[in-house]
Parts: structure tokens; C-alpha cells; sequence
């Protein structure tokens, strides 16, 4: 009884619903997270350089993203990379090999926050699919090779 007693106060809070939980979110919110992925309609390659996206910014996901960058809760990016890697990895195969570059932050809010949020979600995502991290590439003067 005592052990389910000091289990309650040594879990952490979900950072959205502030529920103790045992892992980054608690199981409400990572159900209504969860519904916000976009199934098997993850690429849109209606542009020459394709576009890969996990959910529909709405919601759930929506507030987990602004609680990452906007009240500093870094945790928040391990599992949504994590998700966005494992989407990743189930598109059917391609030849090509991409590199994952951030989007840059401004210095100001770099500064300011103490992170980039774009970089924490691809070292996630990196460290799940393998595919290789540029945080320092500057994407203005990048050519791309498709």
C-alpha cells in the first residue's frame, strides 16, 4: 500500500494535463495525441522537395508543441520524434537517404528558450531512424540534391 502511496509523488506530471504519470505523457493525453497522426497520408510531394508530416497541427498536438517551445518543456520532443521516426520507418522504402536539418532558431529566442525545439525533435527522430543529423547546415545557402 505505501509502495502505490510514494509512487504517486516520485511520478513526473504529463506537461499537458499536469496528471502524474510515469512516462513523458500521461495515457489521456498520448490517446488524444495519438489521434492527431495522419495515418498512411504522411508524404506530400506536391513540391520538388517532398514533404513528410506525422499529424494535423490541431489539438492535442498543437498545445503539446507550444508546451515544448513556448513553457520550456523539453521532454515533450523524445516522444513526438520518436512517433514521427516510427512513421518514418513504415513509409514504404526509397533509395534515397536524406539528411534531417533543423529549422534554425533565432538567436534571441535561442537565447531566451535554452533550445532549439526543431533540433531536439530530429535528434529524436535521428537517433530512432539513423538517418544523419546537419543541426549546423544553413538552409538559406543549401543546395539540394534530390
Amino acid at each position: 500500500m505505501w509502495t502505490d502511496v510514494i509512487s504517486i509523488f516520485l511520478k513526473s506530471k504529463c506537461p499537458l494535463c499536469q496528471r502524474p504519470t510515469g512516462k513523458v505523457f500521461c495515457i489521456d493525453c498520448t490517446r488524444q495525441l495519438q489521434c492527431c497522426q495522419l495515418g498512411d497520408r504522411h508524404v506530400r510531394s506536391t513540391t520538388e522537395i517532398p514533404v513528410f508530416a506525422w499529424g494535423i497541427y490541431g489539438g492535442a498536438l498543437k498545445r503539446a508543441i507550444a508546451a515544448l517551445k513556448y513553457e520550456k518543456k523539453s521532454q515533450i520532443a523524445q516522444p513526438l520524434g520518436f512517433w514521427l521516426a516510427d512513421a518514418w520507418l513504415n513509409l514504404p522504402s526509397t533509395s534515397r537517404q536524406p539528411i534531417v536539418i533543423p529549422i534554425p532558431l533565432h538567436a534571441t529566442k535561442l537565447r531566451d528558450r535554452g533550445f532549439n525545439q526543431a533540433e531536439l525533435l530530429a535528434r529524436s527522430f535521428c537517433q530512432m531512424t539513423g538517418l544523419k543529423l546537419r543541426p549546423d547546415t544553413n538552409i538559406c545557402s543549401f543546395e539540394y540534391e534530390l
